[in-house]
């Protein structure tokens, strides 16, 4: 990229960076990233349907880059899950109560759910044979990184968002589906894709802020910090993988008792 291109258009991110900075400013992140999290699946629920998805993504992303700016990795990562937590919530009671208009809301949920059942009740599913699951993992935390890298962050959000909306119809319709709320729950949220969740949000974030301050030369973030959310974004990663590994019968098992009721 060009000098002059690429210095101004650095000044125009840096520009955009700080357009929720009040948004982040003191406590005010505790509610406005829960909000943006949520808030779209209201209007979900009005007719948007899934751009409630985009919304969101759009929505989280200009909290988190305006957390970058700051110099706020604990607000924009720990933002970024309460984000995605009240988006949960109120996603998993929507497929509860309202599962035609979650379907029409959150895409692919249907097969999802579908599926999912299919395997608790057989045990048998190919997306869960570590010899398919593994390579979808290494491949999901590049693509993150090619795909964070290009929009600061945004499109893996996005992605994020269908991601989990698949985990919620599925997880809602599991409620419906059991008689043990509590297991349907705690293991319908299956304990690897939590992992996996805070594994991509602190990845996000040092994605953002590698990106602005390569950008605008300004900087984000002292090394020191980098180092060590690198560290933890292979921790989390590493939990993701021992945890599928290891609990996967036993979350199978406990959904399928939650089910037979």
């Amino acid at each position: 990229m060009g000098g002059g291109l690429r210095a101004k258009t650095g000044a125009y991110t840096w520009r955009m960076a700080g357009l929720a900075r009040g948004a982040v400013s003191g406590q005010r992140w505790l509610a406005t990233f829960p909000l943006a999290g949520a808030f779209p699946l209201l209007l979900g629920l009005l007719g948007v349907g899934s751009l409630q998805q985009v919304l969101s993504a759009v929505a989280v992303f200009l909290l988190l880059l305006s957390a970058v700016r700051a110099e706020r990795a604990v607000v924009g990562i720990v933002g970024t899950g309460l984000a995605f937590l009240s988006h949960n919530a109120l996603a998993i009671g929507i497929a509860v109560q309202w599962p035609e208009a979650a379907a029409a809301m959150m895409p692919d949920g249907v097969a999802y759910w579908e599926a999912q059942k299919a395997w608790i009740i057989s045990g048998t599913d190919p997306e869960y044979e570590v010899v398919n699951w593994l390579p979808h993992h290494a491949q999901l935390l590049v693509g993150a990184m090619v795909l964070g890298i290009l929009t600061f962050g945004l499109l893996p959000l996005v992605q994020g968002f269908y991601e989990v909306d698949l985990m919620n119809y599925y997880v809602g319709n599991l409620l419906a589906a059991s008689e043990d709320g509590w297991t349907a729950l705690l293991l319908g949220w299956h304990p690897w894709s939590l992992c996996r969740g805070v594994c991509f949000a602190i990845l996000n974030y040092e994605l953002a802020s590698w990106t602005l301050q390569w950008l605008t030369g300004r900087l984000t973030s002292p090394s020191r910090g980098r180092r060590a959310r690198l560290f933890l974004v292979l921790a989390w990663f590493l939990a993701d993988v021992v945890l599928k590994y290891g609990m996967l019968d036993v979350v199978r098992d406990g959904l399928k008792s939650s089910l037979a009721g």
